[in-house]
């Protein structure tokens, strides 16, 4: 599920989950759009790839 804030054009994936775990910097596509991973946050400390992404759109 995507969330955007209209006023930075940052936005938040959440529920993400994936078998190899983005980092900051990363570009990935969502919806036939490109982003960029601005910051991840795990759901557990353990080795999860379960978590929230802070997107922002590549134009």
């Amino acid at each position: 599920m995507l969330k955007k804030d209209d006023t930075t054009k940052e936005i938040s994936y959440y529920r993400w989950h994936t078998r190899i775990r983005p980092i900051a910097g990363d570009i990935i596509k969502v919806k036939n759009n490109r982003w960029r991973v601005t910051s991840v946050e795990l759901a557990s400390a353990n080795i999860s790839v379960d978590g929230y992404l802070s997107l922002e759109e590549v134009v």
